[in-house]
């Protein structure tokens, strides 16, 4: 029977390149998977013949593979394996290079400040109990060692790369690491950044607030945000151009007659996906929206509104109805986990219908300017039936009707003039 042919992985190098130039050819194999982790490498000799080199060179472009930890021997075997990097090792080498480019530790400092708030948020929703535990016993030895700087410092390290570990997401846990590891006051560069100790110290705030953020896992809420970039003034946004605002506000009307154009059910869901992100009281998004198209909800939609109103929802080719949920503070543990008992606050009934009201009105506006921003028209109505609607759509149900948006591309077509609105005196006080 004769032996079985298996394809080679590697073609022969023309110029009988060094070993480095071979490690690369197979680090780029291992990172684009066609060598996955637990694969075996050929052998010293099968590599040889591949490459076109001796079993010197093949050695040193091995030996330099598992220095950087993607090549490694399974124990009690002696068969080389392609290997993943430990994330102790990856941080050590770019911990090395920072420290080599002179990185400054206020540089550090800045890139720290804009991790740890974000991973303190999903720590504090993921962190396992051991987990804690580390976080606690950081914090106990900052306290303990508050008055030796060097340990001071090197306490405060060890939080930060426990938050990040504890986060739950492995991009902050790498990308954390280095920074960590090279602000130590044992780790790279520690020589060069001796004088800036102090600093450090200076900038070491843990305090049992912030345990007991930990602690409190989900329910917690987290401040990081404020209580890490309170040093520093956040830029103020750039304003968008004179183009959008006349879209958004100035040159928007509101339209009666509509043209023969149809709105997709994924610009719908655009729609949808910008307004959600408009604020409301304690997240609780109260309104709910139906998109009226078909023949028969226009029909059923048309038999609810004032006659003024009924060419406009019949050409229209979308009319939403934006009704509000009674009981909205159901969905409150998963809109604001922060407070896992805000929804009791609901409980009291005036409370929660002025709360529905205001809100959903809020999201209702919020519709009509994410409609502009998708080039469509709208055209707003309150004359109609409440009290029909909800019978037409929302029967056996907790929704309630707010008001109605027509939504598409509107014609002049009783386009009135646009009325005066009142001046900033009239309107404004600044006090």
């Amino acid at each position: 029977m004769g032996q079985e042919i298996v394809a080679d992985l590697f073609a022969p190098l023309d110029d009988h390149p060094a070993y480095r130039q071979i490690a690369n050819v197979i680090e780029q194999r291992i990172v684009a998977r066609s060598l996955r982790t637990g694969d075996p490498l050929p052998s010293e000799m099968d590599l040889a013949r591949q490459f076109g080199v001796n079993r010197s060179t093949i050695r040193e472009a091995i030996r330099e593979l598992e220095t950087h930890g993607l090549l490694g021997r399974v124990r009690g075997e002696k068969r080389l394996r392609v290997t993943r990097p430990e994330p102790r090792r990856v941080s050590s080498g770019v911990s090395r290079a920072l420290a080599l480019h002179d990185v400054t530790f206020l540089e550090l400092w800045e890139a720290m400040m804009a991790i740890e708030p974000v991973a303190a948020q999903y720590a504090a929703a993921r962190r396992t109990p051991a987990q804690l535990q580390t976080l606690v016993r950081a914090g106990a030895r900052f306290k303990r060692e508050v008055a030796d700087t060097t340990q001071a410092v090197a306490a405060v390290v060890d939080f930060f790369t426990a938050v990040a570990a504890a986060s739950g997401n492995q991009v902050l846990d790498d990308r954390s690491r280095p920074a960590g590891a090279c602000a130590h006051p044992h780790g790279a560069g520690q020589n060069r950044r001796r004088d800036q100790v102090p600093a450090q110290r200076a900038g070491a705030h843990l305090d049992g607030e912030a345990h007991s953020r930990f602690q409190a896992g989900p329910r917690a809420r987290i401040n990081s945000h404020r209580r890490f970039n309170s040093h520093r003034r956040r830029a103020m946004k750039k304003a968008v151009d004179d183009g959008a605002l006349d879209i958004l506000f100035r040159k928007a009307r509101s339209y009666n007659r509509w043209a023969a154009e149809s709105v997709s059910d994924e610009i719908l869901h655009q729609l949808y996906e910008l307004l959600k992100f408009g604020p409301t009281s304690a997240n609780s998004t109260p309104a709910r929206f139906v998109f009226v198209k078909s023949a028969e909800a226009k029909s059923k939609l048309v038999a609810c509104v004032s006659p003024g109103n009924v060419t406009k929802v019949e050409q229209a080719p979308v009319t939403v109805i934006i009704a509000m949920d009674e009981k909205f503070y159901e969905k409150l543990p998963k809109l604001f986990p922060q407070r896992p008992g805000m929804a009791d606050t609901f409980k009291d009934a005036p409370l929660a219908q002025v709360t529905m009201m205001r809100n959903s009105s809020l999201q209702g506006a919020y519709l009509i300017l994410a409609a502009r921003a998708l080039g469509l028209d709208c055209g707003p109505m309150s004359g109609f039936d409440n009290a029909k609607v909800d019978a037409a759509f929302f029967a056996g149900t907790l929704l309630k009707s707010n008001f109605i948006c027509a939504l598409g591309t509107g014609t002049t077509e009783l386009l009135f003039p646009r009325n005066p609105r009142l001046a900033f005196d009239e309107a404004c006080k600044i006090v």
